[in-house]
C-alpha cells in the first residue's frame, strides 16, 4: 500500500494505489492555481476548463475532494504513507482482510490495533493517517469517533506509565568515577570517552513505528 504522486503534481494529484482502491489510481487535481490570481479570475479559468471539455465538472469536484483531504498535509505525506501501510499490513495480516475491504473499518479493529502500540501520540496519528485512507476510498469513518477508540488512545498512555522507568546499571555516581578515574589515569580517558558515548547513545529514545 503507497501513496504516490505523479509527476509535476500537486498535493491533489496523490492517489493510493494500486492495491486495494482502484478508483483512486487515476485521482488528477484539476484545481486552478490561485498563488497568482484572484477568486473570480479562478472562476472564470475553471469556467473556460468545462467550456473547453478538457475538464468536467465531476473531475473538478473530484479533484477538490482530494485537495480538501491530503492539501492540509503537503509536509507530511511520509508520515502519511507510513501509517497507512502499517494498517495494511495490520489489516491483511491479523484482520484477513483483502482488496478494498481493509478500509472497512469497525471500532473493533482499531481497538486490536491499539495493542500494537507503545506510544499515545503515534497510535493517535496513525489513526489519523488510516482515517485519511477512509476519506480517499469513499468509506465510512464513524469508527474513529466511537467512546472506546478514545479509550484505547487512554489506555495506551497509561499502560506505558504503569511499566515505570527502566533501572539502569549504570547510575551518575559511577559516571562521575569513571571521570574522576580517567582524570587521575590517562591511560584510560579513550575508554571512558568510549563507554560514555555508548551510554549516551543506550539512552536515546527509539522509534516506536
Amino acid at each position: 500500500m503507497v501513496l504516490r504522486r505523479c509527476k509535476g503534481s500537486s498535493a491533489g494529484n496523490i492517489s493510493l494505489g494500486p492495491d486495494p482502491v482502484d478508483e483512486i489510481q487515476d485521482m488528477k487535481s484539476c484545481s486552478v492555481n490561485r498563488v497568482h490570481c484572484t477568486p473570480r479570475k479562478a472562476i472564470l479559468e475553471l469556467r473556460e476548463r468545462l467550456r473547453s471539455g478538457d475538464k468536467s465538472l465531476e473531475d473538478l469536484k473530484q479533484s477538490a475532494k482530494v485537495n480538501a483531504i491530503l492539501g492540509s498535509c503537503p509536509k507530511s505525506l511520509l508520515s502519511v504513507r507510513s501509517g497507512i501501510k502499517c494498517w495494511s499490513a495490520f489489516a491483511k495480516t491479523i484482520l484477513g482482510k483483502s482488496g478494498a475491504n481493509i478500509f472497512d473499518i469497525h471500532h473493533n479493529d482499531l481497538l486490536v490495533w491499539a495493542e500494537t502500540f507503545k506510544s499515545k501520540g503515534t497510535f493517535c496519528n496513525y489513526l489519523g493517517y488510516a482515517k485519511t485512507a477512509c476519506l480517499l476510498a469513499h468509506k465510512d469513518i464513524g469508527a474513529f469517533e466511537h467512546t472506546l477508540v478514545h479509550k484505547a488512545k487512554r489506555a495506551v498512555d497509561k499502560r506505558n506509565q504503569d511499566r515505570g522507568a527502566r533501572k539502569l546499571f549504570i547510575k551518575r555516581k559511577l559516571l562521575g568515577d569513571m571521570v574522576e578515574h580517567a582524570e587521575k589515569f590517562p591511560v584510560w580517558t579513550e575508554t571512558v570517552n568510549w563507554c560514555l558515548l555508548a551510554y549516551t547513545f543506550a539512552l536515546r529514545r527509539t522509534s516506536v513505528a
